[in-house]
């Protein structure tokens, strides 16, 4: 966002930027913080503030001094307080409602954000172990199976193994997101 950009929220929303926020906003390339999190586009940041002032989906109307900063495609927009600085993680754009997250200012915000970022880049987490590793499991246990009940050479079995396996896995992951995507239209409503 371009210091245009920053002086447009201002004036369409009658708020002043927290220093931290504007110069994030100025430098942002160096961050992690995508443009999601942190919205980028100055008619996003004045559009939804206003939609939430007038008590978007129902929550109560956002105060003057509050403008809305982004979200994580969730429904759960997170909220800057101008005059404080502070930042929380709405619970549905619900000021009221406990927070999902709180940071006392936005450089905290950013600090915390960046972190998260390192620490997950830096290990694998469990999820991804294993399903590295299930694929491999299941394509080694065909081919001892079919190696095991039919009169195929061992290279033979492995070879039959993979699409057989890519049929298995495929249906696997496509159960795994239905339900998954079950589950988040119940958590939606």
């Amino acid at each position: 966002m371009e210091e245009e950009g920053c002086q447009t929220i201002e004036q369409q929303l009658g708020v002043k930027l927290p220093d931290a926020y504007r110069a994030f906003q100025l430098n942002r390339s160096a961050s992690p913080v995508d443009p999601t999190t942190v919205a980028d586009d100055a008619r996003v940041v004045v559009e939804r503030t206003l939609e939430h002032r007038r008590g978007f989906g129902g929550a109560p109307p956002w105060p003057r001094d509050v403008i809305y900063m982004g979200d994580e495609d969730d429904a759960c927009p997170y909220a800057l307080f101008c005059s404080t600085g502070r930042v929380i993680q709405t619970d549905h754009g619900d000021l009221q409602a406990q927070p999902l997250c709180d940071h006392p200012d936005f450089g905290t915000f950013v600090e915390q954000f960046q972190a998260e970022a390192e620490h997950d880049a830096g290990a694998p987490g469990i999820i991804s172990v294993v399903m590295a590793v299930i694929p491999i499991v299941c394509l080694a246990a065909i081919a001892i199976l079919l190696n095991r009940f039919t009169p195929l050479p061992f290279w033979a079995c492995f070879v039959l193994a993979v699409p057989l396996f890519l049929l298995l896995w495929g249906g696997f992951l496509l159960v795994v997101s239905c339900l998954l995507r079950r589950r988040g239209k119940k958590e939606k409503s």
